[in-house]
């Protein structure tokens, strides 16, 4: 279980008073989520049990927390950013688990919006090399290419985590 200051220092070490307001106004306002009642493969979360107690973050609240702060950062809104980042942290796309990397390849998650609509998102397993465009045409779907596409390796996003949350769990055998 990680502490949120720990947690903003980590994924943000320059700006990490910053980063804590905005972690927690994210838990007050409801973007970011306290997991009590986790589903299978994703660890609960431990709010505070009272004010001024701190809360606890899970792992997959950290990368959730991370991912939704590096996304803000490329200006996509906060309750965006958070529902993106739960695609790859709470959720799991067979054979990958929820916040773990595909076992195979490079694991990607992708961002994007076609005009004024909602953003859209989805975690890949690419192969690293393909072109952005090719990215851009499997997120698609056969609709309209987007014209924006962020992406985040969420392999270097773990490993940038690791100093707090440690390795990555290893993958049954």
């Amino acid at each position: 279980m990680f502490r949120l200051a720990d947690v903003a220092r980590t994924i943000d070490p320059e700006n990490s008073a910053a980063l804590l307001t905005d972690l927690r106004n994210w838990f007050a306002r409801g973007v970011l989520i306290w997991t009590v009642d986790p589903a299978e493969g994703v660890d609960p979360d431990q709010p505070a049990l009272k004010p001024g107690s701190p809360g606890l973050l899970s792992r997959h609240r950290v990368i959730q927390a991370a991912i939704t702060a590096h996304l803000v950062r490329l200006g996509v809104p906060p309750k965006d950013a958070a529902f993106a980042g739960g695609s790859f942290s709470d959720f799991s796309t067979p054979p990958r688990l929820p916040g773990m990397l595909f076992p195979r390849g490079e694991t990607v998650l992708a961002v994007w919006r076609r005009g004024a609509g909602p953003f859209e998102r989805r975690v890949l397993n690419v192969d690293p090399r393909e072109s952005p465009r090719d990215l851009s045409f499997r997120v698609a779907g056969g609709g309209s290419l987007p014209l924006a596409l962020i992406t985040i390796n969420c392999g270097d996003l773990l490993r940038s985590l690791e100093p707090l949350i440690g390795p990555s769990p290893a993958y049954p055998v």
